[in-house]
């Protein structure tokens, strides 16, 4: 993360009066109006809970994939693995999340 991100992430909740979800999800309502229906979006964050995935796929639907090979890993883990692949030039495998 850094410097902008970590401001951006202090300042925009304090904006909204903390709704840091309310703030993502009209950031993805507005991606979604604007890239149009043959659009697909990755989520390459975790998806162990809903209180993340819920929002995008009510938003995304079917178009939201994951990688599949993040099951199960943490966050190091996941990030390791994307630099090896983008290394090797090799893609990861992308599933919907419904």
């Amino acid at each position: 993360m850094n410097i902008i991100d970590a401001a951006c992430r202090r300042a925009i909740p304090e904006l909204l009066g903390g709704d840091l979800h309310g703030f993502r999800l009209r950031e993805a309502r507005l991606l979604e109006q604007n890239a149009g229906p043959a659009c697909q979006y990755l989520l390459l964050g975790s998806i162990a809970t809903e209180k993340y995935t819920e929002p995008l796929l009510n938003v995304f639907g079917d178009r939201l994939l994951f990688p599949v090979e993040f099951v199960g890993r943490g966050d190091m883990s996941r990030g390791g693995l994307m630099l090896r692949r983008a290394s090797s030039g090799e893609q990861l495998s992308y599933v919907s999340l419904r």
